[in-house]
This record gives structure tokens, C-alpha cells and sequence, in this order.
């Protein structure tokens, strides 16, 4: 796929990025606690919400999730380590979403009723409300937060959802997700190696290198200003001598070795800058900016005279590194019945009642099969809640996608 919304949910945190036409979306610019951070870096958009994420109820009578968790020690009150405030993985157990046997794969045992006992203390006496009820609250909430960003990452930056597929990893991303997922995107993927997907990546992807140098210099619409092509040309021949010698320590082969220019660039007067590549000329520039400007504000937005400042030239270097061949299985058939363990009493949210539903175990899934909703699935590093009206199918690299039922 070229065009990803990635959905990292784990024990703190739900992390979602964008790639777009095949690349990953940066930032050149992040706010910490009121401090601007100029350093280049992937977009990547963070909430308080995984699954050791703490619920409560504030002054007024509302229900919070998060931003606080529970972490790994004590850990949810489920866990049975300390923890008596009630999280999203305690909500998920008492809504039978997890098993409290198979966590793990079974290495570590829950407990049902702390993590019942929890939600009514805090949660369900205060509010008047059942034990269910005030768990499907809590899993409401995070899952419309989610579902949020989301839009954020993608309608608020020009994207439209519909054209991306969403790939939910962690721990808990593929737990989650098909809950709201398929409101923003057609197709979802819970990748074979889920809990673990960072890891891979992390092992897998290439070296990556963006260096800049700022040196703001005005250009009038005409492409006349204070900057020739000439300069513009030496100043991205040095950065790229300076990426070279970086891809060289790092053992890159000077034919695995790739580079692209860009240059930020803003109106007189604005303080935001939009990167552009660099076509190799100051007028071709000049009009991919002014289309990208268009694009993203709207043609209203588009000053008639203003004159533009070329504020830094950025050289993003890559360097590609062998990659592991992910194993491709061949289609064995539809009927995922060998898989079936059981079923066992899941609650609808749209329903609102515990409804039985097929529990299948992951592992022994082939590619192919498929499985109508609702229906769990449960890997040992994650619980997969497939919805009544969506359907999965197991993919050659036995990762899962997600659709609704036509």
C-alpha cells in the first residue's frame, strides 16, 4: 500500500502517522510543553490512551480516560499486582473482549473480579451505572478520541481517509480499532507480527538522514530575487557531500545511497513554511509552491502579489540496507473452522447485551480463510475484536484485513 495510516496502541499510548504517496509525513516543527522544537522528524500524532490507560470520574460527574496509566507495575487492576483504579484493559476484560485465561497466551492470568471491582468503585457507583455499562463507557471514549485523530492526521492535513489503508499494531491496536476504524478508512490490516510491528520496523526500515541549512532569502513572483540558481545548486551540492560522508560511516554502498532536495518555503510575513522538491529550476519551484499553498488553504487563501522567501534547503538522504523476505503462504481455503475454539459471551456495543461470539485462535489461521463478525481472535501478543457487520480475511503474509460486509 502507498497511502497508510499507521495505529500504534500499547500499554500508554496510541500513536498514529501518515504515509502519503509512499512517504512518510514530517514535521519540521513540535510544541513541548510550550517549548517549539525545530528538529525534523516524523509526524507522528500521541494521545494517553492504551490499554493501561486510568479511568475516573472528575468534578461534574464525567468519565475520563487516561492521560495517567497504570503502566506494567502495578499494572491494571485485572493484573492482580496492586493496581486498584480501573483501565482500559480491565474494561476490556469484564466486556469479555480478552480472556483472562489467554493473556499472553496464557502465561499471565487475570482477574476478572478485581478488574470488576475496580470499575464499579470508581466508576460505576459514582455514575449510577452497571458494571457493563460503565466499561463499555470507558471503551467508548477511547475509541471516539481515537477515532478523532484519525481525522486529524488525515481531513485536517488535506488527505482524504477514504484512499489510505489503516494498519493497526501493538498490543492493543488491533483490539480497538475495528470499533472505529472503518468509519474513516475501507480497509484495515492487523499485520502478522502485530505486537512486535515496531521492532520489525525498526530492524528492517532504512537509514534515514535529513540535513538543512537555513540561509532566508526573498524571490519576487517573477522568480527574480536575492538567490540564483547557481547558489541554490551549491548550497544542496554541499549538503549532499555532508549526507554522503554520513551514509559512508554508516557502511551504505555508494550505489544504495539516495538523495532529495527540498526547499521551505512561505510568503513574506508568515512565519509557517511549506516543503517543496526542488524541480532543479527557481520558476518550477515558485509554482509547485503556490499549487501545494492552493491545495492545502484553499484557492481564497492564495495572495495575489505577495512575494515568497526560500527560508531553508533541506537534502534528505537515504540509504537502503538489505531486508529480511517476509515467508508468503499460498492460498489454502475460506473455511476457518479449524481454528474455532469456542465462543463465549462478548458485549455488543451497538446492542448493547453480551452476545455469543466465535473465539478463534490466531496462530493456527491460513491464508485464505475468513471470518464473519463478530468474532474474536486471539494471537499471543494481542486480542483482535472483529465487529458483527465486518468480515476479515487472512492475507498470504497470515496478517489479517479487515472490511465491512458488502
Amino acid at each position: 500500500h502507498d497511502n497508510i495510516i499507521t495505529f500504534d496502541m500499547g500499554g500508554t499510548s496510541a500513536d498514529v502517522a501518515v504515509i502519503a504517496a509512499n512517504t512518510s509525513v514530517l514535521r519540521k516543527e513540535t510544541v513541548i510543553d510550550k517549548n517549539h522544537l525545530l528538529l525534523p522528524m516524523v509526524d507522528v500524532r500521541t494521545i494517553g490512551a492504551g490499554g493501561g490507560s486510568i479511568a475516573g470520574v472528575e468534578d461534574g460527574g464525567y468519565l475520563f480516560v487516561g492521560p495517567e496509566s497504570a503502566g506494567a507495575e502495578p499494572g491494571p487492576a485485572c493484573y492482580g499486582k496492586g493496581g486498584d483504579r480501573p483501565t482500559v484493559t480491565d474494561a476490556d476484560v469484564v466486556l469479555g473482549i480478552i480472556d483472562p485465561t489467554q493473556f499472553l497466551g496464557g502465561k499471565l492470568q487475570l482477574d476478572v473480579n478485581l478488574a470488576r471491582e475496580a470499575i464499579r468503585v470508581h466508576i460505576a457507583e459514582p455514575l449510577r451505572l452497571s458494571i457493563e455499562e460503565a466499561a463499555a463507557g470507558i471503551k467508548k471514549i477511547v475509541d471516539t478520541r481515537m477515532a478523532d485523530l484519525l481525522r486529524v492526521v488525515t481531513i485536517e492535513q488535506g488527505h482524504d481517509p477514504r484512499g489510505f489503508v489503516l494498519y493497526a499494531f501493538g498490543g492493543a491496536g488491533a483490539t480497538h480499532a475495528p470499533a472505529f476504524a472503518l468509519d474513516v478508512v475501507e480497509e484495515m490490516i492487523v499485520p502478522s507480527s502485530q505486537s512486535v510491528f515496531c521492532a520489525f520496523g525498526a530492524v528492517a526500515s532504512d537509514i534515514k538522514l535529513n540535513l538543512g541549512r537555513a540561509q532566508p532569502q526573498r524571490i519576487g513572483r517573477d522568480g527574480k530575487g536575492d538567490i540564483s540558481l547557481d547558489e541554490m545548486e551549491a548550497i544542496f551540492a554541499d549538503l549532499e557531500q555532508q549526507a554522503n560522508d554520513a551514509l559512508e560511516l554508516q557502511n551504505v554502498a555508494a550505489d544504495k545511497r539516495h538523495f532529495h532536495k527540498e526547499v521551505e518555503v512561505r510568503f513574506i510575513r508568515q512565519t509557517k513554511s511549506m516543503s517543496i522538491p526542488f524541480p532543479g529550476s527557481i520558476e518550477g519551484l515558485i509554482e509547485n509552491f503556490l499549487a501545494a499553498y492552493q491545495k492545502r488553504y484553499g484557492a481564497e487563501a492564495l495572495p495575489d502579489k505577495a512575494g515568497l522567501e526560500f527560508v531553508t534547503y533541506v537534502m534528505e538522504a537515504s540509504g537502503e540496507l538489505s531486508r529480511p523476505e517476509c515467508a508468503r503462504y499460498p492460498f489454502v481455503e475460506e473455511d476457518a473452522s479449524t481454528a474455532l475454539k469456542g465462543t463465549r459471551a462478548v458485549y455488543d456495543m451497538d446492542e448493547k447485551v453480551f452476545v455469543d461470539t466465535a473465539i478463534y485462535t490466531g496462530e493456527i489461521l491460513q491464508s485464505g480463510n475468513i471470518i464473519h463478525g463478530p468474532a474474536v481472535v486471539e494471537y499471543e501478543g494481542t486480542t483482535v475484536a472483529i465487529i458483527s457487520d465486518q468480515v476479515a480475511t487472512i492475507d498470504e503474509l497470515l496478517g489479517m484485513s479487515i472490511r465491512r460486509k458488502k
